[in-house]
């Protein structure tokens, strides 16, 4: 078995229903990837035989992006999401990985299966985090905290060590995205970030407004 990270090799086995009396030659080999799969972690699986008497398992996992909360079991529950928006696995504290959240997204009832992806304001929230994985020091995926996803606003964006919300809104996002490193950069070069109140990359027409607390 290879390519495993977060699943462990004895639960990529057991998930295929694999064991050392298996017979190669008998096996099933897309039913068994299929197997495989269904493991939250993996998202694809090859399998093949490797004669006289070997098989090997390659597995490529979901990479998490953000942690989403969402309603499954008749509860809310907070999942891991991949880059291209697929919810795939329950949050496991003891995993000790940390990431931002992204806050109120309902679809219906959010249903297995269902990307981000497929609704076009949370599909921008994806896209908000993409830019920050990329890793820009000024507004690297660690320093965002939460984005919320709202159909009134758009998406607000909260960051982990300052409180004041920023409202990219719900168009150009890569566009809004790069101006807010730049606005950002020059807060921080000035130290007056620990004033500000609020910003808007979504003001107005190519206009972006910057509110400090007034101290």
């Amino acid at each position: 078995v290879r390519g495993n990270s977060m699943a462990t090799k004895q639960q990529i086995l057991e998930a295929g229903g694999l064991n050392r009396r298996v017979n190669l030659l008998a096996l099933d080999i897309e039913r068994t990837e299929g197997l495989i799969r269904r493991h939250p972690w993996v998202d694809r699986a090859t399998v093949q035989r490797r004669w006289p008497s070997t098989l090997e398992v390659a597995v490529s996992e979901h990479k998490p992006l953000a942690l989403i909360n969402l309603e499954r079991d008749g509860g809310r529950h907070l999942y891991y999401v991949d880059r291209k928006g697929t919810p795939f696995a329950p949050y496991a504290p003891s995993l000790d990985l940390d990431y931002p959240v992204v806050t109120g997204w309902s679809p219906a009832q959010s249903r297995d299966g269902l990307e981000l992806a497929e609704d076009p304001l949370a599909a921008m929230a994806i896209e908000f985090l993409n830019l920050a994985a990329q890793g820009n020091q000024i507004l690297p995926l660690q320093a965002v905290s939460e984005v919320h996803v709202s159909r009134e606003k758009g998406l607000i964006v909260y960051l982990v060590d300052h409180p004041f919300p920023i409202y990219m809104g719900k168009e150009k996002m890569k566009t809004r995205f790069q101006q807010l490193v730049q606005v950002l950069a020059q807060l921080y070069r000035q130290d007056k970030v620990k004033d500000i109140k609020e910003i808007r990359m979504n003001y107005a027409e190519n206009k972006i407004l910057v509110a400090n607390t007034g101290k």
